[in-house]
């Protein structure tokens, strides 16, 4: 199977591929585009376009974390990967990943600092989208690939918290379910040079 990375955008050119993100689905990354670098989130979706209104009322909203991205680009990458266990270990990082304040929202939900902070670190984010390919033997669009998108995120998800020595509840994704087959995974398109080495590096899945 292969992940065909058609797409890696800033999210101000978003709206350039519009059509694409709405008529397609598949796998998707948030990549922070400056040092340290690295990929923030990993998701999957039966149509992008959804699953990133979601995602950026969310931010709005203040549901969402995101970064301080002026104490982030102080750290190395094994630094940022410290900040994360320590984060998904119950500590609230200082600056680095921050939370609106409960009370600010009980009186305004526009406040410029928040607004400001998200935004610029919105404004970082590289946005890669892969749909999936040569699937073997081929499935159902309505009934066997939702299940298939689940089982990659997944693979992406687990391998890579392994590989960077992330904690199980590490803020990059949060895989529905532990996948079940094994898997072959090639990693190709037009954008796949805009996808981390270490994204890339995640080629098989060995079922237990």
């Amino acid at each position: 199977m292969e992940l065909n990375w058609r797409h890696a955008l800033p999210g101000a050119q978003l709206d350039s591929v519009r059509d694409f993100l709405a008529e397609n689905g598949g796998i998707y990354l948030w990549i922070y585009g400056r040092p340290p670098g690295g990929v923030h989130y990993i998701g999957e979706s039966n149509r992008f376009l959804t699953r990133l209104t979601q995602h950026f009322s969310a931010i709005v909203s203040g549901f969402y974390e995101t970064f301080n991205v002026e104490e982030l680009e102080k750290l190395s990458p094994a630094g940022y990967a410290q900040a994360l266990n320590g984060h998904s270990a119950g500590e609230r990082g200082g600056e680095l990943i921050y939370t609106p304040d409960p009370a600010l929202l009980s009186k305004t939900f526009f406040d410029d600092v928040w607004g400001a902070r998200h935004r610029e670190y919105l404004n970082r984010l590289i946005f890669a989208f892969a749909t999936l390919e040569d699937v073997d033997p081929p499935l159902d669009h309505d009934t066997d690939m939702p299940l298939l998108r689940k089982e990659i995120e997944a693979v992406l998800i687990l391998t890579l918290k392994k590989n960077l020595g992330l904690a199980r509840k590490a803020p990059i994704g949060a895989p529905s379910r532990r996948p079940a087959a094994s898997y072959r995974i090639t990693h190709g398109g037009r954008a796949v040079w805009s996808v981390p080495e270490e994204i890339q590096k995640i080629t098989d899945w060995g079922a237990l």
